[in-house]
C-alpha cells in the first residue's frame, strides 16, 4: 500500500459486491426458519450497507469520529485483552489509553496507523 492510500481505500468494496450483500441478506430475511431477533439483525445489516454503499469515506470517517461505536469498539478491545490473558492492571491501563485516543486522534489517522503497523 503506498504511504497516500488509506486502509479504507484498498480494501473499499465495489458497488455491485455491496449490492451482492444486499440482495443476499434479503434474500436470508425471506427464510421462515430465521427468528425474529435474527431477520430484524438481518435486516439492519441490509440498511446498513445500502447505507455505505451511498456514503464516501469521510462520512464513514465521521460516523466514527461521533462517538457512536466507541462502547462497541472498547467492548471487542476488552474481550481481546480478556481473552489473552492480560492481567486486570494493564487492562486498566490499556482503556484508559483507549479513552484518551478517541479524544485525541480521528478515525482516519487511527485507520492508517493501523495499516502502517
Amino acid at each position: 500500500m503506498n504511504s497516500g492510500t488509506t486502509y479504507y481505500e484498498e480494501n473499499m468494496e465495489e458497488d455491485n459486491e455491496y449490492q451482492e450483500m444486499v440482495n443476499l441478506y434479503k434474500s436470508c430475511t425471506g427464510e421462515r426458519d430465521l427468528t425474529d431477533g435474527v431477520r430484524v439483525r438481518l435486516k439492519g445489516k441490509v440498511t446498513a450497507k445500502k447505507f455505505l454503499n451511498k456514503t464516501g469515506r469521510y462520512t464513514h470517517f465521521a460516523l466514527f469520529d461521533s462517538g457512536v461505536f466507541n462502547y462497541i469498539c472498547k467492548g471487542y478491545i476488552l474481550m481481546a485483552l480478556n481473552n489473552t490473558g492480560v492481567d486486570r492492571g494493564t487492562r486498566k491501563r490499556v482503556m484508559g489509553e483507549l479513552n484518551y485516543l478517541f479524544d485525541i486522534m480521528d478515525a482516519e489517522k487511527a485507520e492508517r496507523y493501523y495499516t502502517e503497523y
